[in-house]
């Protein structure tokens, strides 16, 4: 459900409306540049580096669609994660104004895609990205210096570009 409150955009999800999603959680489009604040309750997917259930399935949904191959390493996959990681931890990777939090890095304009977001798995979310997604943020320090399918060692990996077989991390 949307709605408009003082000319801000507000999403409830389901729990808030009595459905039962397990976490609650208000989204709201506090100003121009995009910026999604998140609320959470509830976080089901302890990890070290502490994520709520939004991110953690948006994270999913991110890796799936930029990464998701079954092929491809769980370490690997993570590495699409350890980006996004580094990115909060380093800055400047979300618009103008915005907190540094993982939903505005995923969503930040000519970034990633926006889409990833939701509280629903992608259909090609599958239980190798998840674990994935579980290695990378239980083993954020393998990513610090993060060793690529060609052996070449690369620092701090915040990016990445493919060419449709492989992902290429700097």
């Amino acid at each position: 459900m949307k709605l408009t409150l003082n000319g801000k955009l507000v999403i409830l999800t389901s729990m808030v409306l009595g459905l039962g999603i397990p976490s609650a959680c208000i989204h709201a489009n506090n100003n121009d540049n995009g910026c999604y604040y998140e609320y959470e309750e509830e976080n089901n997917h302890p990890s070290v580096v502490h994520v709520t259930d939004y991110e953690y399935i948006s994270l999913c949904n991110l890796v799936a669609n930029e990464y998701g191959s079954d092929w491809v390493s769980v370490y690997d996959k993570g590495a699409v994660v350890a980006t996004v990681i580094h990115r909060v931890w380093n800055g400047g990777w979300v618009a103008s104004g915005c907190e540094n939090n993982i939903i505005n890095v995923i969503s930040a304009p000519y970034q990633y895609d926006g889409a990833y977001c939701s509280w629903y798995y992608s259909d090609k979310v599958t239980d190798s990205v998840k674990e994935a997604v579980d290695y990378a943020l239980n083993n954020m320090d393998v990513y610090e210096y993060y060793t690529d399918p060609q052996g070449e060692v690369h620092y701090n990996i915040q990016s990445f570009y493919g060419d449709g077989y492989y992902n290429y991390f700097y």
